[in-house]
């Protein structure tokens, strides 16, 4: 019993363009931003058209394939959508700083990296860089938790 990745596929992009599209709308209640800052609503915003393009070129590539799903596949989904979650629910009382590389690593390791190196450097140096962008550059607070800086 298998499932078609490109339906899938097409889903998944398409619910990548709806959700860039309830943020974008989100985003326009966002506080208007002093004349030197760039402002709140941004980065979010150029998320939306990076999550919008992605999601097109899910659906478009996805229409193309002919292979089938396998258990594995699901599987690896499956375990995604569940660290996402664990994700949302420990981002507040852990905070943004240590959640994050968790949850990067664990992602990284469902996908098949091994190396624990690679992980680490990918999991502090996004997490470092989203650090900086929302502290420095737009002055938007991210949960603490347990970590203030």
């Amino acid at each position: 019993m298998s499932t078609k990745i490109k339906y899938i596929d097409l889903i998944v992009g398409l619910l990548s363009v709806g959700v860039a599209l309830y943020v974008f709308i989100e985003s326009a209640s966002f506080p208007l931003p002093h004349q030197s800052q760039l402002g709140a609503a941004v980065f979010p915003r150029i998320l939306v058209i990076l999550l919008v393009v992605l999601g097109l070129w899910i659906s478009a590539t996805g229409m193309k394939r002919k292979e089938d799903a396998t258990i594995h596949h699901i599987k690896e989904v499956v375990l995604c959508l569940f660290g996402l979650i664990f994700y949302g629910a420990a981002l507040k009382p852990l905070g943004f700083l240590i959640t994050t590389p968790i949850f990067i690593i664990f992602t990284l390791y469902i996908l098949g990296v091994r190396r624990i190196t690679s992980m680490i450097i990918i999991s502090v140096g996004t997490t470092g860089t989203i650090f900086f962008i929302f502290k420095f550059l737009l002055s938007v607070p991210l949960p603490p938790g347990i970590i203030a800086l």
